[in-house]
């Protein structure tokens, strides 16, 4: 009867695979007891926590400013277009006087992403989620677990979102709006195409916009330039300034979306900043002439050389030394970076990759067909396969 158990093995996504882990310490704390299954196989679990689920939970504000800046930068020109093709810019400042639009956005904006966060941490408050930010005490006690020298059948399927255009970032989040499960048996990958499709469309709008407004501001300006009355010049001239501030609008959109993909990476952990190993060295001179102003001046200059040649009357000079950063950038599936989702304590079998599977795709795509294939089909090991 327990080696009948101990054929069946657990399949866990995501967080699945960490509550497996505990499952299994449980049953090591307890060696008398029979365990109920002989393996434990992961797919995109955060073995090493999730950079975003402590960002939820300890530093919620830096979400809250992601979500404040997607929205004030994607309405910008939608709100400007509104007011202007309505004439409710010049009614409203009729009325008021000066109308600052730039507040008008961020007030909407600031109240939208402090709902949003603020839902955000009830959802992860709970223990079990708890568990993801990484370090934290509960993980902590699982980090070795499996045991070392456990005879549980273990390995850890790890996704690599596709990142050649620097679009992961879209690929995962304009991808939320879907379920994976909704398109046809491992038929997820269409995911990808559909959210590329999605976010291009707008991207494209926004564009579009900023080159009409350019076009207008442009024909006005030659229509001011040329008309001969006053009056004249001012309403042309007017207009163009009117199209000159619709095209910024429209381009605080265009620039998020250049921007969304180096932002979210950070928000993930799959892109930092780390010493390149170099240093940069100046010389920082103080010129304090009793009649003259004092001035401070840098010079970057060769390592391990003085700064004699920058010495004036009244002059004083320090070297200093500065390292050098660089970004780096790492793989995940979109929200759980490849070296967690690889971390699987003392696995029994190497870690297996799914290229270009993100963490909500995985669950139905070809890559999922490829992985449980070769689980079924004793690739990974003989343990695993069906009808052995």
């Amino acid at each position: 009867m327990e080696e009948e158990l101990r054929e069946d093995f657990i399949i866990a996504h995501s967080l699945g695979g960490l509550v497996a882990r505990f499952t299994e310490q449980k049953y090591e704390n307890k060696q008398e007891t029979v365990k109920p299954y002989g393996g434990i196989v992961t797919f995109g679990s955060p073995h090493l926590g999730a950079k975003l689920a402590d960002i939820k939970i300890n530093s919620p504000y830096q979400l809250e400013y992601f979500i404040k800046l997607a929205c004030t930068e994607l309405l910008a020109g939608p709100v400007k277009d509104l007011l202007t093709k309505n004439g409710l810019l010049k009614v409203l400042q009729a009325m008021l006087f000066w109308v600052d639009f730039d507040k008008i956005i961020e007030s909407v904006c600031s109240l939208a992403s402090s709902i949003g966060i603020e839902i955000a941490k009830i959802s992860y408050s709970m223990p079990i989620e708890k568990i993801l930010v990484p370090g934290n005490s509960d993980l902590e006690e699982v980090v070795n677990i499996p045991a070392p020298g456990s005879d549980l059948h273990s390995v850890a399927f790890y996704g690599e979102e596709f990142d050649d255009n620097d679009d992961m970032a879209i690929r995962f989040l304009f991808s939320l709006h879907t379920n994976s499960i909704d398109y046809p048996l491992m038929g997820a990958d269409q995911m990808d195409d559909d959210a590329l499709d999605l976010a291009h469309e707008l991207l494209d709008k926004y564009t579009n916009k900023v080159e009409s407004n350019n076009e207008v501001a442009k024909s006005m300006m030659e229509k001011a330039l040329m008309a001969k009355s006053t009056s004249k010049k001012l309403e042309y001239y007017a207009y163009s300034v009117q199209a000159q501030a619709n095209a910024a609008a429209w381009q605080r959109g265009v620039t998020w979306f250049d921007n969304l993909n180096d932002r979210w990476k950070v928000l993930i952990g799959s892109k930092g900043v780390v010493p390149s190993g170099e240093t940069i060295c100046y010389c920082y001179c103080v010129a304090n002439d009793p009649n003259a102003p004092s001035v401070e001046m840098m010079y970057e200059v060769p390592c391990n050389t003085t700064c004699d040649q920058y010495l004036q009357p009244y002059t004083k000079c320090y070297n200093l030394e500065e390292p050098v950063f660089e970004f780096v950038n790492t793989t995940s599936d979109g929200l759980v970076t490849s070296e967690s989702a690889m971390a699987l304590p003392n696995p029994k079998y190497p870690p297996r990759l799914m290229k270009g599977s993100g963490h909500m795709q995985m669950k139905n795509d070809s890559e999922l067909k490829k992985a449980l294939d070769a689980i079924y089909n004793g690739d990974v090991d003989k343990y695993f396969k069906l009808d052995k």
